[in-house]
């Protein structure tokens, strides 16, 4: 099954609570395939390892995906925050596999600071839930995974200026319940625009705009 999902939007605050970065962030789903046919797995949500930075990827897509007794189903792909919800137009399922090419965009806040270890960045963490449904069925659980955003950004707020301006990430999920079997591939993308960005040291209030943009 592939998706297409958008999310977006980064504020990033110093130490004393200055210098505000905002930006938006789209996430894209690619693709729902059986966990035998999956090349490389990883976690977002709780992992201690940042994701990588990398071009657009390119994903190789199984013919099969859900189990058939989804077939001639519609599903959709819901993407779902505390000030609210955006939702893919439903997809038939055909021979396992439901592809989506729809885009979803929003725009957040999020905050960070030099105060981690090495005067890394510390951001502070923007979660949402990401999950397939059964379109007209939402009491039918194929699990739900909480993703935090902000794996996404480098190390160092200056990084946000240099090479690492923007960047995507490529990772999946694992379906449960009636789709057990079946993965959700996601990447996830940032990109920074809008004037160099400058930011605050010893308290200097700077503002920034950023946008973020994934495939």
């Amino acid at each position: 099954m592939m998706l297409s999902k958008i999310e977006g939007g980064k504020k990033i605050r110093e130490d004393s609570g200055n210098g505000k970065l905002l930006s938006e962030i789209e996430t894209i789903s690619k693709a729902l395939y059986p966990d035998k046919n999956l090349s490389r797995t990883a976690s977002v949500s709780t992992s201690s390892n940042r994701p990588r930075s990398t071009g657009k990827p390119h994903l190789s897509i199984p013919s099969k995906g859900f189990p058939s007794t989804f077939d001639n189903l519609s599903v959709c792909v819901h993407w779902k925050r505390r000030d609210g919800e955006l939702v893919t137009c439903p997809v038939k399922v055909f021979e396992g596999i439901a592809e989506f090419e729809e885009k979803l965009m929003h725009t957040c806040v999020v905050y960070g600071s030099r105060s981690g270890p090495h005067h890394s960045a510390k951001y502070e963490a923007k979660h949402f839930l990401l999950y397939a449904a059964v379109f007209g069925a939402m009491d039918l659980d194929l699990g739900k995974h909480r993703v935090d955003l902000t794996r996404l950004l480098p190390l160092t707020l200056e990084e946000l200026e240099e090479d690492k301006s923007s960047g995507k990430w490529t990772t999946s999920y694992k379906l449960s319940g009636e789709a057990k079997g079946a993965t959700m591939n996601v990447s996830f993308g940032y990109t920074v625009v809008g004037d160099t960005p400058v930011f605050p040291r010893n308290n200097q209030n700077v503002n920034e705009l950023l946008t973020g943009e994934a495939e």
